[in-house]
């Protein structure tokens, strides 16, 4: 399945060095694990970074650079974590507009990882209106924001903060699920072993060993 070249295309929430506190910065190592990792799957990915600062403007912008860039895509995420004025907020929550599936798999995936978490909401909202609502409208194939915790909230920022790997993987099984790709079967594979290739290994190296 090396060469299956899934589209799948991975977007930076924000303009850049915008959003909450560090969103931006956090999210793009995210998105370039994720892309490097991906690819190493088989996945054909395209990373996305929002040039334009108007939210519509650069909504319409990102359309047109998957289409252009994967015109076969099947899913679109955009990276991105929570903030809130209470120091309280917390949990995760994995948004989306028309269909929950790829959101499911991912926030299901997410939650394997990090079970502690609270899933706000059941973990997965539909959202047709307010923030986040133009991208997921716009985006030309399945898509869904993720919001895996939230920025000041402590206790998480501190599980989180260099969690972004972690993060990313869970992530990738997520889309691997979404997709029907195989995780495991993209792993290095190990040396089949049988009797008869144990049998030859065992007699040379009784023959390196032996006394001359």
């Amino acid at each position: 399945m090396k060469n299956h070249n899934t589209e799948i295309a991975l977007v930076v929430g924000h303009y850049p060095h915008s959003g909450a506190e560090g969103e931006w910065e956090w999210n793009k190592k995210c998105g370039e694990y994720m892309q490097q990792r991906l690819e190493g799957l088989g996945f054909k990915v395209y990373l996305h970074i929002h040039a334009i600062r108007g939210y519509g403007a650069r909504q319409d912008a990102m359309r047109e650079a998957v289409k252009d860039n994967l015109p076969y895509c099947k899913a679109v995420i955009e990276l991105h974590y929570n903030d809130a004025d209470s120091e309280q907020a917390h949990g995760h929550e994995f948004l989306y507009n028309a269909t929950p599936k790829l959101a499911e798999c991912l926030q299901g995936s997410f939650k394997k990882s990090f079970p502690e978490s609270t899933a706000r909401d059941g973990g997965t909202k539909q959202r047709s209106t307010g923030d986040g609502a133009g991208f997921l409208i716009k985006a030309p194939a399945a898509s869904c924001i993720v919001e895996p915790f939230f920025r000041h909230n402590q206790a998480e920022w501190e599980q989180f903060s260099e969690a972004w790997q972690k993060v990313g993987d869970t992530y990738i099984a997520g889309i691997c699920d979404y997709t029907g790709i195989s995780y495991e079967q993209d792993k290095p594979q190990k040396d089949d072993l049988t009797l008869e290739s144990l049998d030859a290994r065992v007699k040379e190296l009784e023959r390196i060993l032996k006394p001359r």
